[in-house]
């Protein structure tokens, strides 16, 4: 565990296997997509809810951009919730999280990509962060023309590019 958080262990499924751990909060997307492979695949982890971008040197050193998830396994410490997602589906192939076919795993890759990148770019940055973040994390007041912009325009086109 690391000692950056000051909480107690949650979210035990099951008994871990040795080293399974998952740094992150419940409040994370990202951790959130590598808690429901786990969970998809049976496997047993636990949570280090170290809360987003704080921690001490430790979680710097195994999280260079200090973000979360970081998967700590007895093999391996992994970033990025993608790679985290793609190291288990090799680990442990059964059961397949991605389709058979060649195009169908192609079309859920980009939407996993498109949900990490669009959607995180606009639920996360500019609706969360400015909602929620700027004002409880850091102390700084909402740009309102910023969040009236996201909720008008931005959420719209994403949610139409999904239904498309």
């Amino acid at each position: 565990m690391l000692p950056a958080h000051g909480g107690e262990e949650l979210g035990v499924e099951a008994e871990p296997e040795p080293g399974l751990t998952i740094v992150g909060s419940y409040l994370s997307p990202y951790v959130r997509k590598v808690l429901a492979c786990l969970h998809l695949k049976g496997l047993a982890y636990r949570i280090d809810p170290i809360v987003p971008f704080y921690g001490n040197e430790e979680f710097g050193r195994i999280s260079p951009v200090r973000r979360v998830p970081v998967l700590i396994d007895e093999a391996v410490t992994l970033c990025d919730s993608t790679v985290i997602c793609e190291y288990l589906e090799e680990r442990h192939p059964r059961p397949h999280l991605l389709p058979a076919s060649p195009p169908e795993r192609a079309r859920a890759r980009w939407l996993e990509e498109y949900a990490d990148t669009r959607m995180g770019e606009v639920f996360i940055w500019r609706l969360f962060n400015e909602v929620v973040i700027k004002r409880f994390v850091w102390g700084e007041p909402t740009d309102e023309a910023a969040l009236a912009r996201t909720l008008d325009t931005e959420i719209p086109a994403v949610l139409d590019h999904l239904e498309r």
